[in-house]
């Protein structure tokens, strides 16, 4: 399964998603996007952007994998961000790990406010969530432990999924991505 695009496919269609994922209150309207950090062509895994342009901004990066240099990474994606852009509005740094352990620890800055770093792990943050039905179902087969259970537990998932109420055109993109 490709992570990245299925953590993209997600937050493009449900933005709020990440809102409820992190337990952070929306300060308005926001949309999602993959943005191009121009003088080094880095593409971040996300950027959530207010629609009226005075909230927060918002990074995302969704790792999966051993990078020891994760943070500085990050953390010079975002700081490029700036450099090229007038509006300085506050930040938050959003590190989502697809397990705990793929976090180095070792994020070298600490954060002044208005600006903070949040780490999240999937299968923590999904847990907390219960069995709320949710677009972050489709997160589910991540963090699914026995694989084996996957044919069973897909059809369930798809009628959580149905059970919110959605239109019919996003219930066919969320169950594409579940499946």
């Amino acid at each position: 399964m490709k992570t990245d695009s299925l953590f993209y496919e997600l937050f493009k269609l449900h933005p709020a998603s990440l809102f409820e994922l992190a337990g952070l209150e929306a300060d308005g309207e926001y949309v999602f996007e993959s943005i191009t950090v121009k003088s080094t062509e880095k593409r971040m895994d996300g950027f959530f952007r207010s629609t009226d342009g005075s909230g927060r901004n918002i990074f995302l990066e969704v790792q999966g994998y051993d990078d020891n240099a994760i943070y500085w990474r990050f953390l010079r994606e975002i700081s490029v961000y700036y450099e090229l852009t007038e509006k300085r509005l506050p930040f938050v740094a959003v590190i989502l790990f697809i397990d705990e352990k793929y976090d180095p620890k070792n994020c070298p800055v600490k954060f002044v406010s208005p600006n903070r770093l949040i780490r999240l792990y999937l299968p923590k943050c999904l847990k907390a969530l219960g069995n709320k039905a949710s677009p972050l179902t489709v997160l589910k087969p991540i963090v699914l432990s026995d694989k084996e259970k996957l044919p069973q537990a897909v059809p369930k998932w798809k009628t959580e999924i149905d059970s919110m109420k959605l239109p019919e055109s996003t219930n066919k993109v969320l169950w594409k991505m579940l499946s």
